[in-house]
């Protein structure tokens, strides 16, 4: 028998480790099974059980002024290479990375301030990055 809660009892032959069960020094049996309401082992556990890759999101430039047209260019890789179909959201709008991990958007900002671009894809964890728009530079008329 295993104890999953209180008064809930499995009567399966089920290894220890399979169920997250863990033994003290002193023999007790720990509940760690999160499916169960147990307290779970940490970042690895969860409905997947391993813990998902990190994603790195870069940009360039990675500062721009306000009021000028930028072709702003991202790519996204986790663990060196590049991550097909991941969905980038940089100031309001939404791009898929193509094979290279890499998507491009053209935005014209009319208030400095930081903006933050997010990539995210399933299995991933969600990554971002920050772009600093700047003050309008306004150049005296000739």
């Amino acid at each position: 028998m295993l104890r999953i809660g209180a008064g809930a009892d499995l009567p399966l032959p089920l290894d220890d480790r399979a169920v997250g069960v863990a033994r003290t020094a002193g023999g007790d049996v720990v509940n760690r099974c999160p499916l169960a309401g147990g307290a779970g082992t940490g970042a690895g556990s969860g409905a997947g059980g391993a813990a998902k890759p990190r994603m790195r999101i870069r940009v360039a430039p990675r500062r721009v002024r306000a009021g000028r047209r930028t072709r702003i260019r991202f790519r996204v890789t986790s663990r060196g290479r590049p991550v097909p179909g991941a969905k980038v959201r940089f100031a309001g709008r939404t791009k898929r990375t193509g094979r290279r991990g890499r998507a491009v958007m053209v935005r014209r900002f009319t208030s400095p301030g930081p903006r933050r671009a997010v990539a995210r894809k399933r299995g991933k964890r969600t990554a971002s990055v920050r772009v600093r728009v700047r003050v309008r530079v306004l150049r005296p008329r000739r």
